[in-house]
């Protein structure tokens, strides 16, 4: 359609109630905006008395301020009657400013109340220091989706409750404080951040409610030189600056600021596509908001999949059969139009991306509530949150600190009110934090799901705790999210995750199905145990030391210890994929339990490495052992080893541990260790199911002591991971040495088949004298070397099978017993 004559601006356009559904950037006022017509200004420079040019007063308490077209008043008359203890309301079609400060000095408690057909702009600070004044906020009164609220001062209430019914945008250009002391908070719309230095709002034990998004936002600007469209997105297409996206009503209003009277270009076009109509500038690009298949004229959120839309009636219209570029036609309506690509010139509106906003909410023995998604349109920087209890009931919690300190830190119990939450901490080297004695609980009263990801650590304090009771709540913990420097996930002595059939993952890594979480400094276990010169689980990648009860879901920990340089001389340090300490727990009834270590990085020479660690060997406290215990779920174990240059390592240390099904569950051990040993079994160590089958896969086996068992009703099966390696029992020559201990005291009578070897085995496998107390299977495609006695207990009815030639050494033979 051809460019109409405009109407001159006379507002400034803004947000309401919803934010758009995808991406959403917000807006950053300028300050310093023109007055426009038809506004209600408070200044010390207003009109004085009861009445003025176009405004006057009616009531005695409230006072009802009425205004027909543009008017000034005092702000001495509004503080007036609030020292009197006189409430105050505000009524106009169009917009408010507040230019200059007011403050209540004196009397009881009052009420300031501001309703807007349009925007309200507090430029200046609001306080009270004489009891409390309660504020109530409203724009876009006549719900025509123009009006907000812009916040660009501090706010101090002196413990009145303060509501702001649309949506609210603060843009002061210092770090703002909005204070309410014991009155409560309430955000009925979104919130939009565009406030670098951070806004801080603090009750003293009152509650915080956010309704809707709360999101970081961008800056809009206008460029006045005209061009053509196509012009236009040469010059404004990066990731920087481009032409503005209009993705909600918010953003709507943040264009309209600055748009001139004769519109502007947008970041729009259906030049790819005829009727296809998408964003082609910034994060949204490729983004669909309008096709054919939508009525002509629509607005609101009712374009493609929800997109917000601002049409002109009868647009798009592709009037000449060319017009494929996005207008927006005035600061008036800010309704949208398609023109031509070339021919037609306009200024172009440009967003520019802002770094992101902090916030701090401190509320006491208060409740902080998120009604909606936080950051998910575009992070914040931080989140700190200084309550008893915060409520997560928006689903989606993002900040992104830009490679600085921040993240999001809880000091009380979080509450999880969507059936699914992350909790996402982008590029920030801080921890996230579960707090001492406090919990993250399945608030829904059905499933649920939990992901907490960061780029660093997840450290659970003491008697911290995940826990649902009413649903199963699957629970990610998601550690160096970013694979970059590291980041591990310490569960500390005392602290538990009870998913109640939900599962339950540790890991970390670009992907968390495929990635480790990644051992740093910051995972440290104390030293202890008399003479023990070594720090033990520093630069694991899971440290647990608390317990994980899944309850019947299955539970998946993936781990690898960190890189670190040499230790201190004569003794480095003990690193660990996972290191499971001797208070640490994990029991998953029918779940499965797979546990996944790996040290692959290349680390010093004097450190003593295990991909996983069970147990606290010398340092375990009677009695107490790193326990993993299912019913009929499998238990499978996996640990890695392939750096060269320490000084020893183990695929699997079992040090005072205790693994077991107490039903039909299979448990199966890998170890691959690169110098030393593929599993080291050392202290006390228990392996055992009720009938399920054990197996051990193995290149190398080293025991200390005698005090190793394994039991089951089911098979057990020890065969090396490679097939051409060699077995030898007894002392036999072998690569894979199995003690003849093993066969006469750690392998408990009951067995339904004890195998050495496999069906892939190629090596030969050699028996020195040992005692059969189970069903025997000597399996290899290579020979098999009997030397010595083999004694059979016959009153059990033992068969041995060797299923390939049997060669006999002098003086070899069976003896029945």
């Amino acid at each position: 359609m051809k460019i109409l004559n405009q109407t001159p601006p006379n507002h400034i356009h803004g947000l309401k109630n919803r934010m758009k559904a995808l991406v959403i950037f917000g807006m950053l006022l300028v300050l310093a905006i023109q007055v426009q017509a038809q506004t209600l200004t408070i200044s010390i420079s207003g009109q004085t008395g009861t009445s003025g040019i176009n405004w006057s007063t009616t009531g005695t308490n409230p006072v009802s301020i009425q205004t027909s077209g543009d008017a000034s008043i005092n702000t001495s008359v509004i503080e007036g009657y609030l020292n009197s203890g006189t409430s105050v309301i505000l009524n106009t079609n169009l917009d408010i400013r507040l230019s200059d400060a007011i403050t209540k000095s004196s009397g009881s408690h009052a009420t300031l109340t501001m309703n807007a057909g349009r925007d309200i702009y507090i430029q200046s600070n609001i306080s009270s220091t004489s009891n409390a004044l309660h504020l109530s906020l409203d724009a876009d009164t006549d719900n025509n989706n123009i009006g907000a609220i812009t916040i660009s001062a501090n706010i101090t209430t002196n413990g009145g409750a303060l509501s702001f019914k649309d949506d609210v945008s603060f843009n002061g250009s210092s770090a703002q404080a909005i204070s309410a002391g014991a009155g409560t908070m309430e955000f009925t719309g979104e919130v939009m951040l565009s406030n670098i230095f951070g806004i801080t709002l603090t009750t003293s034990d009152a509650n915080v409610t956010f309704s809707a998004a709360i999101n970081s936002g961008n800056s809009y600007s206008i460029d006045n030189t005209l061009r053509t469209w196509s012009s236009a997105y040469a010059s404004y297409n990066n990731s920087n600056q481009y032409l503005a996206t209009i993705t909600s009503k918010m953003e709507l209003t943040a264009a309209m600021s600055v748009v001139p009277a004769a519109g502007a270009w947008l970041g729009g076009s259906d030049q790819q596509t005829e009727g296809t109509w998408k964003w082609v500038t910034g994060p949204e690009s490729g983004s669909i908001f309008w096709t054919t298949a939508l009525a002509q004229g629509v607005t609101g959120y009712n374009g493609t999949n929800g997109s917000y839309v601002n049409w002109n009636s009868g647009e798009p219209n592709d009037s000449g059969s060319n017009e494929d570029a996005l207008q927006i036609r005035n600061n008036a309506d800010g309704l949208w139009n398609d023109l031509p690509v070339s021919g037609s010139t306009l200024a172009s509106v440009v967003e520019t991306e802002l770094p992101p906003s902090a916030l701090t909410i401190n509320a006491g023995t208060g409740t902080v509530v998120f009604g909606g998604p936080v950051g998910a349109g575009k992070p914040l920087k931080s989140l700190h949150v200084n309550a008893a209890n915060t409520s997560v009931n928006g689903g989606k919690i993002f900040t992104d600190s830009k490679g600085g300190y921040g993240g999001q830190t809880y000091s009380g119990n979080i509450n999880l009110g969507s059936a699914s939450t992350t909790l996402n901490m982008l590029d920030t080297p801080s921890d996230f934090i579960i707090v001492a004695g406090k919990s993250i609980s399945n608030a829904t009263n059905a499933d649920a799901s939990l992901t907490i990801k960061t780029t660093a650590n997840i450290i659970f304090e003491s008697n911290g705790a995940i826990v649902s009771t009413t649903g199963r709540l699957n629970t990610l913990l998601w550690s160096d999210s970013d694979a970059a420097f590291g980041g591990g996930i310490h569960v500390k002595s005392g602290a538990n995750i009870s998913s109640n059939g939900g599962s339950v993952t540790l890991s970390g890594g670009n992907d968390f199905n495929t990635g480790y979480a990644k051992g740093t400094a910051g995972i440290v276990r104390t030293p202890f145990g008399p003479g023990n010169n070594l720090t033990f689980g520093i630069w694991s990648g899971i440290l647990l030391e608390g317990e994980i009860n899944s309850n019947g879901g299955n539970v998946t920990l993936r781990g690898e210890a960190g890189a670190i340089p040499n230790g201190p001389q004569g003794g480095g340090y003990s690193l660990s994929g996972i290191y499971v300490a001797q208070t640490g727990l994990v029991s998953s009834g029918a779940g499965n339990i797979s546990v996944f270590g790996n040290v692959s990085s290349d680390v010093g020479s004097n450190h003593i490495i295990r991909a996983i660690t069970m147990g606290d060997g010398a340092g375990t406290v009677s009695g107490n052992k790193a326990r993993l215990n299912t019913y009929t779920g499998s238990v499978t174990m996996t640990g890695i080893v392939t750096v060269t240059s320490a000084s020893g390592d183990s695929g699997i240390l079992l040090d005072g541990s205790l693994i077991s099904s107490t039903g039909s569950g299979n448990i199966k051990l890998t170890g691959s260790g690169k110098l030393a040993t593929d599993i080291l079994v050392s202290g006390a160590n228990s392996i055992s199911s009720t009938n399920g089958n054990i197996e051990l896969n193995m290149n190398g086996f080293t025991k200390y002591g005698t005090s190793f068992s394994l039991a089951s009703t089911g098979s057990l099966k020890i065969q090396p991971r490679t097939a051409e390696t060699t077995i030898g029992i007894a002392g036999a020559a072998g690569t894979l040495q199995l003690p003849a201990d093993l066969f006469s005291t750690s392998f408990a009578d009951g067995f339904g088949l004890i195998t050495i070897g496999g069906s892939t085995q190629s090596g030969n496998i050699s028996l020195n004298g040992v005692s059969f107390r189970d069903n025997m299977r000597i399996q290899t495609t290579g020979s098999v070397n009997v030397n010595g006695n083999q004694t059979i207990y016959a009153p059990k009815g033992i068969k041995l099978q060797v299923d390939n030639a049997m060669q006999l050494g002098v003086g070899a033979r069976f003896v029945i017993n």
